[in-house]
Parts: C-alpha cells; structure tokens; sequence
C-alpha cells in the first residue's frame, strides 16, 4: 500500500523541511518502491510508493504544474481510467506511460475542481 504525506503553511514562511523528513522516514513501510519529496512555496509533499498496478513503475510523484505554482501527490486509483482517456483525449497507444495520477492531474489541469466528480 503506497501513502502520501505532506505540510501547507499558511503563513508567509517555507514548510519545515526538516519535519518532512521525518515523516518521510516515518512513511517508509508504506515505500517499499520508492520514497520522494517535492516542495515549493508554502508546500511540501511526499509520497511512500509500493507498485501495485503495471502504470506505477511511471509513477513520479509529488508532480508540479509550474506554470499555475501547483504541486500535488495523489493517493487513489481510477474506476474510470478509459473514460477519462478519452474525454481528455489521450490516445490509447499513449495510456500505458500514464499512471493514474497523471490523468488525474491532467483532469486538473482541463477541469479545475470539477474534475472530482469526473
């Protein structure tokens, strides 16, 4: 089971990057793949991975969408993966290379928060 981990401030100061250490330290028996970290400005995010669909071993995660400062990590999976392919319009030859959180954030990207109930 994969987990993420993470801290907002909402303060005009950096998350302390010290603490998300320690949780990623704290979150490694869900990380028996990989363990990352990503911060920017007032976030800092992790994420624990243990692969358990054929799409995790693309999976890169926190992902940033530099151009709007958005960072995000995801813990979920899709029941509607092929349905999401196409109203993004991702071809099928280029599904494989995408895990879900990838759809997901390209959702994001096309939809904002009216990507939830897609």
């Amino acid at each position: 089971m994969s987990g993420i981990f993470g801290i907002v401030t909402f303060i005009d100061e950096p998350p302390d990057l010290d603490r998300l250490e320690r949780m990623a330290t704290a979150m490694q028996p869900w990380g028996r793949d990989a363990i990352t970290t990503s911060a920017r400005d007032g976030a800092a995010f992790g994420q624990a991975l243990t692969r358990s669909t054929p799409e995790d071993v693309h999976t890169r995660m926190p992902a940033a969408w530099d151009e709007a400062g958005v960072l995000f990590t995801a813990a979920g999976r899709l029941d509607n993966r092929d349905d999401l392919l196409a109203e993004l319009g991702i071809a099928p030859a280029d599904a494989p290379a995408l895990t879900d959180t990838d759809v997901m954030l390209r959702a994001f990207r096309r939809w904002g928060e009216e990507c939830a109930p897609r």
